[in-house]
């Protein structure tokens, strides 16, 4: 019985003692100051200075391209991504409803027109920077190879002038390398022109010509063969190179100008001409410009639209 209360005593001993250190802990954690305390930021991290619980200067970080979470893991794992949604201002919104078994069901809104359109070079241009940016985050060292993809499909739209035809192909090609990479693991190098998916898009599409010596190589007004000035009225310019000196548009066929006096109404008065006596429409020589079947066809067509 002695023993028992001996055991007894020792345990309220303990018992007491802890409670103490309790109580001291209590009153040292409550002496301490604000200032002393951790102050806890984003994501648990304690934010000591005062710099660091204000936050860093927006323009002192990196440049990052605002686009909707969803898109942007889209682009990094190589989906095929209409360029489209880049250049919209916000997310595509999800309608919800309940059905009749009470289950909540998602339907994309994809009505959207925006998304149908073909695209524009410059608009491409827009909407590639972003995608080049986002990919580039993830990979930097395809930085070369998709400026050197941009690069190719801008030279495709300066080919054809006035077409989609280069955005065909970059919704083609997209696809295609989207396709292989999810489906057989294979990786597409983009700085290489699919010359097969190429000529099928462009062949019989009209190539963009220099309309003076019908070269694909420059445009009109850097031909060779047409004389420029130095001076830099811009009207001085235009009325040297591209008109007559009676106002009448030059126009040049295999190299030479063509006779603008031949295709009047009075015909050239020129003993000896050394312009290409031809019809300004279709270069034939059996005709004038204002008996031609061809230009008037072309006339009324651009009449009707």
């Amino acid at each position: 019985m002695a023993h028992f209360a001996n055991t007894l005593e020792t345990l309220q001993r303990s018992i007491k003692k802890i409670s103490e250190e309790v109580k001291n802990l209590k009153e040292k954690s409550s002496g301490i100051t604000e200032a002393e305390s951790p102050v806890v930021g984003f994501h648990g991290h304690s934010l000591n200075s005062s710099s660091e619980r204000i936050g860093q200067a927006s323009d002192s970080l990196p440049f990052v391209e605002t686009i909707p979470t969803s898109l942007r893991n889209n682009i990094i794992q190589g989906k095929n991504i209409n360029l489209a949604q880049l250049l919209l201002p916000h997310e595509i919104e999800e309608s919800k409803f309940q059905d009749s078994e009470g289950k909540i069901v998602i339907l994309k809104n994809s009505s959207d027109n925006r998304l149908l359109r073909n695209l524009t070079i410059s608009e491409f241009i827009l909407a590639f920077t972003k995608f080049k940016n986002v990919m580039c985050e993830a990979y930097p060292w395809r930085r070369a190879e998709l400026d050197a993809y941009e690069r190719d499909i801008v030279e495709m739209s300066s080919m054809t002038k006035g077409s989609y035809a280069f955005y065909e192909y970059h919704k083609a090609f997209s696809a295609r390398a989207s396709a292989l990479l999810q489906q057989r693991n294979i990786k597409i190098d983009w700085s290489i022109r699919d010359m097969k998916l190429y000529t099928t898009i462009f062949s019989g599409q009209a190539v963009t010509r220099c309309e003076n010596c019908n070269s694909i190589s420059h445009p009109s007004h850097f031909c060779p063969k047409v004389k420029h000035t130095s001076a830099p009225n811009t009207n001085r310019y235009r009325s040297e190179t591209v008109m007559d000196k009676k106002g009448r548009p030059r126009t040049y066929h295999k190299g030479k100008e063509i006779c603008n006096n031949f295709n009047g109404n009075n015909g050239c008065y020129m003993n000896s001409c050394n312009l290409a006596h031809v019809c300004t429409e279709c270069k034939q020589d059996n005709h004038l410009a204002t008996k031609c079947q061809k230009g008037k066809q072309k006339h009324e067509n651009q009449g009707n639209t």
